[in-house]
């Protein structure tokens, strides 16, 4: 399995996003990589979308989808532009981190089989920053 992450961020966090995004991405490939949860789900694509309220108009709304041939899921979910600007990178991180979670758990929506969802959130949600450096 893989895990690739993009983004639709506000300019103001963009930087500190990308930090985030370049080695949760690295630690989310490195779990993948040493373990095996099944064939039922061959990508995880996941944006998250760090935007103002005013500026998440129809092209920034939540999307959950899963393609049952290519067996690849991509989430694009909201993450607070607030909560995320006033965080600490670590807090950053953490907040990146739940909204893989988060698309982890929306995958069980597919009723996909041979896949073992609990195991995967479980091992993501041991991911701290300080554990990747």
């Amino acid at each position: 399995m893989k895990f690739w992450m993009s983004g639709e961020c506000d300019v103001k966090v963009y930087d500190d996003y990308r930090i985030v995004r370049a080695q949760i991405e690295k630690d989310v490939n490195r779990i993948l990589k040493s373990n095996d949860y099944g064939s039922g789900v061959k990508k995880l694509n996941v944006i998250p979308i760090i935007l103002s309220k005013a500026a998440q108009n129809d092209l920034f709304n939540e999307i959950k989808r899963f393609d049952r041939k290519k067996r690849e899921s991509e989430f694009r979910l909201h993450v607070s532009l607030a909560r995320f600007r006033s965080a600490t990178l670590t807090e950053k991180y953490d907040l990146i981190r739940d909204l893989i979670i988060r698309s982890i758990h929306l995958m069980k929506d597919f009723d996909i089989t041979d896949f073992d969802f609990e195991r995967l959130s479980l091992d993501v949600s041991r991911l701290r920053l300080q554990d990747s450096e």
